[in-house]
């Protein structure tokens, strides 16, 4: 009941987060990691015990060799590092590269995704975005048929379509807003 008697309260700080999701979708847009922009993923895995144990260490370790890499956890001792697509003489070097870097590291998975594949992942996610709203409105529509005297059942649908909406809305711009300012925030297939 307390957001109840608040409602304007709420209402106006849901305003403001979708107002301003919609700022920074429109003005930043999203950071799209390699599954849609295209790029090579390297995974690394130690030898040996080794010092380098944050994200932040291998990221500072990695600086010269790989300035605009994007660097993430992966398993327990395991990181992916993310850059720009290599040729096949690029991932010849990275591999000599990070092996000079760190030494107790080996690369144990390098995949390089072009970007036509990342155009058709992100076609067929928007597709099928669009494919589930619409069962989602007709299901509404089907399960409420027998409640919408006032109120048209397809109404029911077409309101939870716009709260999903909100729902969605809010974290994508949070993700703009965090890629803009503090870099390292990207979109991929699991977002």
């Amino acid at each position: 009941m307390f957001i109840i008697k608040n409602r304007v309260v709420f209402y106006t700080i849901s305003v403001i987060l979708f107002a301003a999701s919609i700022f920074a979708l429109t003005k930043w847009g999203l950071n799209y990691g390699i599954d849609f922009a295209g790029g090579t993923s390297i995974e690394l895995q130690p030898t040996a015990s080794t010092t380098v144990t944050s994200v932040e260490n291998v990221k500072e370790v990695l600086e010269g060799g790989f300035p605009e890499a994007v660097v993430r956890a992966y398993g327990e001792k395991n990181f992916l590092i993310n850059t720009h697509e290599l040729d096949a003489a690029g991932q010849v070097a990275a591999r000599s590269k990070i092996a000079q870097i760190l030494p107790t590291y080996e690369v144990s998975r390098l995949d390089t995704i072009g970007p036509v594949l990342g155009e058709e992942l992100k076609s067929k996610s928007v597709t099928s975005i669009v494919l589930v709203l619409l069962a989602i409105v007709l299901f509404i529509a089907f399960a409420f048929r027998q409640v919408s005297r006032p109120v048209s059942s397809w109404k029911y649908g077409f309101a939870a379509i716009v709260a999903l909406l909100h729902d969605v809305i809010i974290p994508m711009g949070f993700f703009a807003a965090m890629a803009h300012f503090f870099g390292g925030y990207e979109v991929d297939a699991l977002f």
